[in-house]
């Protein structure tokens, strides 16, 4: 299969893919489109598929918590630091950021966008549990948010309610991904990484901030 002509900025990125027989597909081409594309005939090469803007969200929102928790810890007196305090600082940086914005974002998606969304994940379209899940994640995305006011217990119960969530689509996820190649864009690349990445991290900081 030829890569689509269409423009590459990294030229030597670009020929260092063709020559491992990888065929590039832009957003719609040929009549493939990103939903669609794991279909193709690629005879046996892979396929990239380019990601979407809204994927940048998933790696700058932990470089947003990073941030915030580095200043807030920067403001400490370097006697005054430790592993149980910066974890806490971290922990509740994530818990606002990633889970909080995050599931309001997603509430958003799912509410008022939600045939975009399904066929971004490679699901069908025009289904009610769009609306369910967007509560669900907007439970997810007031807790997150409350955490900025209550701390202790709550950010606990805020912790378990996120891992399961976000361990629950990456099994999800996984399924459709090896059972159906379906390579949509929010069904693989950094969303993927993203809901596995999170509830390791929170629990790891959870249990060093005890």
């Amino acid at each position: 299969m030829k890569a689509a002509p269409w423009t590459i900025n990294n030229k030597l990125f670009a020929n260092k893919i063709a020559s491992l027989g990888v065929a590039v597909i832009p957003p719609t081409y040929g009549g493939i489109t990103r939903q669609n594309a794991f279909f193709a005939p690629t005879h046996g090469k892979i396929t990239a598929i380019p990601r979407e803007p809204q994927d940048l969200i998933f790696p700058l929102s932990f470089l947003i918590s990073g941030i915030s928790a580095f200043i807030a810890i920067s403001q400490i007196e370097p006697e005054f630091r430790s592993l149980h305090l910066i974890s806490e600082i971290l922990l509740g940086r994530i818990l606002v950021t990633n889970v909080g914005l995050f599931g309001v974002i997603a509430f958003l998606l799912h509410y008022f966008r939600g045939d975009t969304t399904a066929k971004d994940l490679g699901w069908p379209t025009r289904s009610p549990f769009q609306k369910e899940t967007a509560f669900a994640d907007l439970a997810m995305g007031i807790l997150g948010i409350l955490c900025l006011f209550m701390t202790g217990a709550f950010w606990i119960a805020t912790v378990i309610f996120a891992s399961f969530y976000f361990s629950g689509a990456v099994i999800t996820h996984l399924i459709e991904l090896i059972s159906k190649r379906n390579l949509a864009p929010l069904n693989s690349g950094f969303l993927l990484i993203y809901e596995f990445l999170l509830p390791v991290m929170l629990v790891a900081l959870l249990i060093l901030s005890r």
